[in-house]
């Protein structure tokens, strides 16, 4: 079996989870190097992919491609950008007032199993 030689092909970014990660990774250059924190920066770049990935498969014909062309970068960029748990933890009601403990809860070492 041949190994890969490269890291990003046209099959590959193709995908949805190869749009994705460049859509990551433009992102966190954009922050990282050029201290560009605003959600424009994945949103450009998700529009910028999903469009060009369109017009390369040939996709853009029609008013239809162009309409799944921008569905595909609004779901990279609700993707990239993590707002589709965020819209399911705003669905999700909580109690008022109170703190909402994140992730697991804390363990205490030296209790017995019994007084749970």
């Amino acid at each position: 079996m041949e190994l890969p030689t490269e890291f990003f092909t046209e099959t590959s970014i193709s995908t949805f989870g190869g749009a994705t990660l460049a859509v990551f990774l433009i992102m966190i250059v954009g922050r990282r190097l050029f201290k560009l924190t605003s959600l424009f920066v994945p949103f450009i770049a998700s529009i910028l992919i999903s469009f060009v990935i369109a017009g390369h498969d040939g996709q853009l014909a029609d008013g239809f491609g162009w309409l799944l062309a921008g569905l595909n970068s609004l779901l990279l960029f609700c993707a990239v950008t993590g707002m589709n748990e965020t819209v399911a933890d705003a669905a999700t009601p909580k109690p008022a007032g109170q703190k909402i403990q994140q992730g697991v809860q804390p363990t205490r070492w030296f209790q017995s199993m019994f007084n749970r």
